[in-house]
């Protein structure tokens, strides 16, 4: 298998990267207008930008990514002896390995998420609301949590894909 290889699967995982980290913060944004007394729609348009930014950062990587991972390499683009894996395998590797780097970094969060609202219905008390009160952080947990399960979910079949 050529270096290029592995060095675009790795280019690919920061692209998921950048996706799964748009995606949280555009999903911030509404929250974070509703929160600001200003309603001013060029206002809004500018909080929308860095998510779509990096949304588009993350769709130009993984498009340029076999380019890329060639410049790179360059001439020194030489074969490495892995037996009995293919590029299909190492791709489904990957996506299982950032599902599971999702789904492992955002789980604390999730879980203290759950406890502080149980908590915060059985005892009535204000230090909890309080804690509850930003969504902004249980939305990027839930948000990374659900795309590292559909990346161990469907890691197989986006392997078998490209």
């Amino acid at each position: 298998m050529l270096i290029s290889t592995l060095v675009l699967i790795i280019v690919r995982l920061f692209s998921l990267s950048w996706l799964m980290e748009g995606l949280v913060m555009m999903a911030s944004v509404p929250m974070l207008h509703q929160m600001d007394n200003s309603r001013d729609g060029f206002f809004m348009f500018l909080r929308f930008l860095p998510s779509v930014a990096t949304l588009l950062a993350a769709f130009i990587g993984w498009m340029i990514a076999p380019k890329l991972s060639r410049l790179i390499t360059g001439k020194y683009d030489t074969t490495v002896a892995i037996s009995g894996l293919t590029l299909s395998d190492l791709y489904s590797f990957a996506f299982v390995f950032v599902g599971l780097y999702f789904i492992l970094s955002s789980l604390g969060n999730v879980l203290y998420f759950f406890y502080s609202a149980f908590a915060r219905a059985a005892f009535n008390n204000d230090f909890l609301s309080r804690q509850i009160d930003n969504p902004y952080q249980i939305i990027r947990a839930l948000i990374t949590a659900v795309g590292g399960l559909l990346c161990v979910s469907y890691g197989k079949k986006m392997g078998k894909d490209n």
